[in-house]
């Protein structure tokens, strides 16, 4: 488990220096990271109590389970030709809603997002 965390936790920092790209609709709800997001907040986020978290808007709590959704499935299924195309994929924007659910549940006063959050990627139920 330990060594499933590494990997994810590798791949999200990876991704968080390479940095999101995608256009996605912003009438969608959630919506992935998208270029207009706030990114540059992503890591205090993911270093974020319950209080700060709280006080965080809903697209930015979004940014972040965007982040450890793409991880995750990036991990499970590999880089796809066209990352708009997953982003799109109902199934993609369904892990994010999990795993956004899955942080304001679980995330306690003594917590950190990134814990919680990578717990809850790895956690989530992901279909293709």
């Amino acid at each position: 488990m330990f060594k499933q965390s590494l990997s994810l936790l590798l791949l999200l920092l990876f991704l968080l220096s390479v940095g999101c790209q995608t256009t996605a609709d912003p009438t969608v709800t959630p919506a992935p990271p998208s270029p207009d997001a706030p990114a540059d907040q992503l890591p205090a986020l993911l270093r974020a109590s319950r209080a700060e978290w709280d006080s965080a808007t809903e697209a930015e709590q979004l940014v972040v389970a965007g982040a450890l959704a793409e991880a995750t499935w990036l991990q499970i299924f590999g880089l796809p030709p066209d990352l708009e195309v997953m982003r799109a994929l109902p199934e993609y924007r369904a892990l994010v809603t999990t795993i956004h659910k899955c942080i304001d549940s679980n995330l306690d006063a003594s917590g950190i997002v990134e814990d919680v959050g990578i717990e809850c990627a790895l956690s989530a139920p992901v279909i293709q």
